[in-house]
This record gives structure tokens, C-alpha cells and sequence, in this order.
């Protein structure tokens, strides 16, 4: 009896090792372009630095991309006039850190000529 406790109690610390990654929090920016205009510039942008594009739903505004172990997903939402955007990203499952998404939101800015 003690030997299925032993295995259960192992089974149970083992399950932990498999959940999904923890969601990544997302780096917001509002910009004053509309969310058709982000989703094509954000396309050309992520895919001009050699990412591919996984994945797209124009009506939710989303895209997923991919390039080695780094996984980026954004999402632009109507705003007004303009859009907000969220982008997510993920290396080997765990969330990247905000400066490691801070310089693609720049270069989206750019992308879209909102940048002085």
C-alpha cells in the first residue's frame, strides 16, 4: 500500500513538469493607425526579421509567428481612431522579458511612420 502512495504522490509532483507555460504579459501600445494598417505592418515587419507566420484571424485581429525557439503573438484592437496593440512572446515555453518586446513595438511605430 505504501508503494501506490509513493506513486501517486510521484505521479502527482511529476503532473506539475507538464502544465502549459505560464501566459506571458503582454506589452500594450496605442497607436494612431488603423488596426487593418497594424496588421499588415506588423506581417511585413515580423517576416522581414526572418520570422514565419504561423497563424492569422483578421476579424480578431491576431498574428502568430515563429522563428527558432522565439514564439511572438500580437493582437490589435480597434481604439478609437487608431488600435491597441498587445504583443506576447516566448522562448522555450517561458515568457520573454518586456525589453526583449519594447524594440519590435518601435519598430511596428516605424513600420507605420508614426515615429518623428
Amino acid at each position: 500500500m505504501k508503494r501506490v502512495w509513493l506513486c501517486a504522490l510521484a505521479l502527482l509532483l511529476l503532473s506539475g513538469c507538464a502544465a502549459a507555460p505560464p501566459s506571458a504579459e503582454p506589452r500594450e501600445l496605442r497607436l494612431d493607425a488603423p488596426r487593418p494598417a497594424v496588421m499588415t505592418a506588423a506581417l511585413e515587419l515580423f517576416t522581414d526579421r526572418g520570422y514565419v507566420a504561423l497563424g492569422g484571424d483578421a476579424r480578431l485581429g491576431r498574428l502568430e509567428f515563429v522563428r527558432g525557439d522565439v514564439r511572438l503573438r500580437l493582437d490589435a484592437r480597434r481604439a478609437g481612431e487608431g488600435s491597441r496593440v498587445d504583443l506576447r512572446g516566448w522562448r522555450h515555453g517561458r515568457a520573454l522579458a518586456p525589453h526583449e518586446l519594447d524594440p519590435l513595438l518601435v519598430e511596428l511605430e516605424a513600420e507605420l511612420g508614426l515615429l518623428p
